[in-house]
């Protein structure tokens, strides 16, 4: 009797579960307007919550219904701010955000992603015109 190859136990999907998964994630990708990374590194968890913030952005995406349109990624590593801890940068526009707090979370999906008006006392660096420019 020939046995089937052992599955790996971390993807424990069916060849059928994989494609139906693709597909999903491949319409979620096309409805995507905003991709929202949260640095998730030493600093940003240790001394600005990070998990904290990123459960915070997923509570208020759902606060306004707009999870079909905005993803939310914690970093797997440091992405170079400390200094600025927590740090988020929002794609594919490439603002990058500092000091971010529940309260700047809330103001980040309402007055930039929703309404368009950007956090300018938060944001550390814009991307323009194929260069990161820091905001003074």
């Amino acid at each position: 009797m020939v046995q089937e190859p052992q599955r790996e136990k971390r993807n424990l999907m069916t060849d059928e579960e994989l494609k139906k998964k693709r597909e999903l994630s491949k319409m979620r990708m096309l409805s995507l307007k905003h991709h929202i990374f949260v640095c998730n590194g030493g600093c940003c968890r240790k001394n600005a919550a990070a998990e904290n913030i990123v459960q915070c952005f997923k509570e208020v995406v759902d606060e306004f219904g707009i999870a079909d349109i905005i993803r939310i990624t914690p970093t797997s590593s440091c992405i170079g701010r400390c200094a600025d801890a927590c740090s988020v940068v929002i794609y594919p526009e490439g603002t990058w955000y500092k000091q971010v707090t529940p309260e700047v979370v809330h103001k980040i999906i309402k007055e930039h992603l929703i309404e368009g008006c950007k956090l300018e006392s938060n944001i550390s660096f814009t991307y323009e015109n194929g260069k990161f420019i820091e905001n003074i």
